[in-house]
C-alpha cells in the first residue's frame, strides 16, 4: 500500500505545478510619425497611468520593474494613477512639466479589466485502481488586458506609440521583468533610451 500512497503523492504535487494556460505578453511598436534616426535619450521620466483598481496594482508593478532598470543606469522616474482620464496628455505634461521631466509615458487601458480569482489552473486525474481515480484542482489568479503607450519628449512631441497585450497571473514577478525587458527593446529599436 505505501508505494502506491508515494505515487499519489506525487502525481498530486505535479499535477499542482502544471498551469492550464501560460502567461502571454507581447509588445509592439505603433508606427509614428517621428523619423527614428533623432536619437532620444530620456534620464527623467514621468509615468501616468489611468485604469481600475486591478489596473492600478499590474501597473505599478510594470513601472516598478522598468523604474529598477533605469535606476541601474542612473536615470529617475515617477508615478502617477488616476482612476478617470480626465487630462489630455498635454495637460498633464503641463501641470508636472516644472520638475525637470523630460520623457512623459502614458498607459491607456484598451478596456477596463479585473483580476479573475477564480481561473481554474490545474487539473488532474490519477488512477489509483481500475475503476477509480482521483481528480484534482487548482485555482489561481489571471488578468487579461491591453495597454496603449504613448510617450512624449520635453517638447510635448508624441515620439513612440506602442501596444502591450498579456494574459498572465498577475502575482508572478517574473512576468513584470518580462514586460519591461521587451518595452525597453521596443523603446531602443525606435531610437529611445530611458539612460
Amino acid at each position: 500500500m505505501k508505494p502506491v500512497w508515494k505515487l499519489v503523492l506525487f502525481f498530486c504535487l505535479l499535477g499542482s505545478c502544471i498551469p492550464t494556460y501560460i502567461d502571454h505578453v507581447s509588445v509592439k511598436t505603433i508606427a509614428t510619425e517621428r523619423k527614428n534616426e533623432d536619437w532620444i535619450q530620456i534620464k527623467k521620466l514621468f509615468v501616468n497611468c489611468y485604469g481600475n483598481m486591478s489596473t492600478r496594482i499590474v501597473s505599478e508593478s510594470i513601472y516598478s520593474a522598468v523604474n529598477k532598470k533605469m535606476q541601474k543606469k542612473g536615470s529617475i522616474s515617477d508615478f502617477h494613477f488616476e482612476t478617470i482620464f480626465a487630462n489630455s496628455p498635454v495637460t498633464s505634461i503641463r501641470n508636472v512639466e516644472m520638475n525637470g521631466y523630460d520623457g512623459f509615458m502614458f498607459f491607456y487601458p484598451k478596456e477596463i479589466a479585473s483580476i479573475d480569482n477564480s481561473t481554474k489552473r490545474v487539473e488532474f486525474g490519477i488512477p489509483i485502481s481500475p475503476g477509480s481515480t482521483l481528480v484534482g484542482g487548482g485555482y489561481g489568479s489571471s488578468y487579461e488586458e491591453s495597454f496603449r503607450v504613448e510617450l512624449f519628449n520635453s517638447k510635448k512631441e508624441l515620439v513612440y506609440k506602442g501596444e502591450i497585450k498579456f494574459h498572465f497571473d498577475p502575482g508572478k514577478e517574473a512576468v513584470y521583468d518580462r514586460i519591461a525587458v521587451k518595452l525597453i527593446t521596443q523603446l531602443q529599436a525606435a531610437s529611445i533610451s530611458l539612460w
